[in-house]
């Protein structure tokens, strides 16, 4: 058992293999004497779920998606009917937000409407593993990859997306945060140790004064690039941190607006679609902000550091949305 969010353990719940529930579940007791500080600034509590990046195209596969539809389902453009009320749409149905906003917005009282990492959820939830790979196992030989070259490929790529699930044992709903990891300064990494010289043994035609030597070298070379990368580390940290901060400040603030705007009776649709896409949008920049469509910039034009920046320069790992 590791402590809580220490850099494999982060990285595994930004991968989407380990729920977050059950890292506070596990872990909180291992810190000594920071229980209750711990539960305060290890996690945020989030007003709804919200969708992890690296875990989109496994899911896109999963539901038979496309990476645009599901991307609209998470960002808000289109809404899940889970009861359409007085209106001609059937139940299950993705309606695009934009076209029948009026309709919506009319309606939404007597219908049932899902939208964000909600609705996503709502989908998975009647996805079964063993049946679905079943059928695509099936379908798979009776294909021809010489005259349906792209369906084969998809019938393809769906299976080994199945079989990621089905045989790792990881449940898709771990790509879906409620709590969001946050990486107190008291549990960050600390420095590497410095080497230590190697040990050479004596093989009896080495001269001592040349073993010293070569001790004396390798030391120093060692030494060298052990103090390149103790700066390297300072120079991250002074950038990386207030950065950090920052991303964390817009999820905090979009996510208090959303808990209070859900409090509210009688508010209209669009505003509360808007908020759960900025939230969403706050969370995949602050996960991965170099591979938005937007990201998140200081004053300069920089694009700030993210978590996954800080997991490539502290670990040899290289991560990579979708992997």
């Amino acid at each position: 058992m590791r402590l809580l969010f220490d850099l494999e353990m982060l990285d595994a719940i930004l991968r989407g293999t380990i729920s977050p529930e059950m890292v506070l579940a596990l872990s909180c007791e291992r810190v000594t004497g920071k229980d209750d500080v711990l539960k305060e600034m290890g996690h945020i509590e989030l007003a709804t779920p919200v969708c992890l990046p690296a875990c989109r195209k496994r899911l896109a596969l999963l539901l038979d998606m496309t990476d645009a539809l599901l991307d609209s389902l998470l960002l808000c453009r289109s809404c899940l009917v889970t009861d359409p009320g007085p209106t001609q749409f059937r139940p299950g149905e993705i309606v695009p937000v934009q076209p029948n906003l009026e309709t919506l917005g009319a309606h939404s009282p007597q219908m049932g409407l899902l939208s964000g990492a909600e609705a996503v959820l709502q989908l998975l939830e009647q996805v079964d593993l063993e049946r679905l790979s079943g059928e695509l196992s099936d379908a798979l030989p009776l294909t021809d990859p010489n005259r349906e070259p792209r369906r084969y490929s998809r019938i393809l790529e769906r299976l080994m997306a199945v079989e990621y699930y089905r045989l790792s044992r990881f449940d898709p709903c771990w790509s879906f945060l409620l709590y969001l990891p946050v990486v107190p300064s008291f549990l960050r990494p600390e420095p590497p140790e410095p080497p230590e010289p190697p040990e050479e043994e004596d093989d009896g035609e080495t001269d001592g004064w040349m073993r010293s030597l070569s001790l004396m070298v390798s030391s120093r070379e060692a030494y060298n690039a052990f103090k390149q990368r103790l700066i390297r580390r300072e120079k991250f940290d002074e950038r990386v941190i207030p950065d950090l901060d920052t991303h964390y400040g817009h999820v905090l603030d979009r996510n208090r607006r959303l808990a209070r705007l859900q409090e509210m009776e009688g508010l209209p649709l669009v505003i509360l679609l808007n908020e759960k896409k900025e939230l969403q949008r706050a969370v995949d920049c602050l996960i991965d902000n170099a591979n938005q469509s937007e990201p998140v910039q200081d004053a300069c034009g920089r694009d700030l550091e993210s978590l996954r920046d800080m997991l490539l320069h502290l670990t040899d790992d290289p991560w990579t949305p979708g992997t």
